[in-house]
């Protein structure tokens, strides 16, 4: 069973919530295995870092009395991902992470200006959510999720978006 849990660099907590009642409600529980994709933007702090504050949120989890009373599970990491074993049996959680450069937002912005305006990249001096707000108000009328939209669609042939879609399919 696959989920993708995807948040930016500020919602640490909102993330490991997120994955904390997955892994306990379903480790041990749950025969077949489940798959568990993490979308983070970059934000300029590298793969590693990230990797590791999911890595430690994992072993709160898993070393948490409240939630694992008789026997914790255990943690394996492995070269993309982790997996997460109940002593019980049953089937496995597998939690692995992949990144967005920098932010959506940017990639976004980049992308619309690429297309829209290629000569005004200094809208993203201000940032990318100013961008994005910008670029919507002077392009579509305002809507965002347009933006989005319609902007994702290019972003399509990008390493990052094949890496999300190939593990969707």
């Amino acid at each position: 069973m696959p989920l993708i849990i995807f948040g930016d660099n500020g919602r640490w907590d909102t993330i490991k919530k997120a994955l904390g009642r997955v892994v306990v409600d379903t480790l041990g529980k749950v025969r077949g295995d489940i798959h568990i994709t993490i979308i983070l933007d970059d934000g300029g702090v590298g793969y590693g870092k990230l990797e590791k504050g999911i890595s430690d949120g994992l072993n709160s989890i898993l070393k948490d009395r409240s939630r694992f009373t008789n026997q914790f599970p255990t943690i394996e990491e492995r070269s993309d991902s982790f997996a997460l074993n109940h002593p019980k049996g049953g089937g496995i959680i597998e939690v692995r992470l992949l990144t967005v450069p920098e932010s959506l937002e940017t990639q976004v912005a980049k992308k619309c200006i690429e297309v829209k305006c290629p000569n005004n990249y200094k809208i993203l001096e201000k940032g990318p959510r100013y961008a994005v707000d910008f670029l919507a108000m002077e392009y579509y009328g305002g809507d965002k999720e347009k933006l989005i939209r319609e902007t994702s669609a290019l972003l399509k042939d990008e390493a990052w978006v094949s890496d999300v879609v190939d593990l969707v399919n």
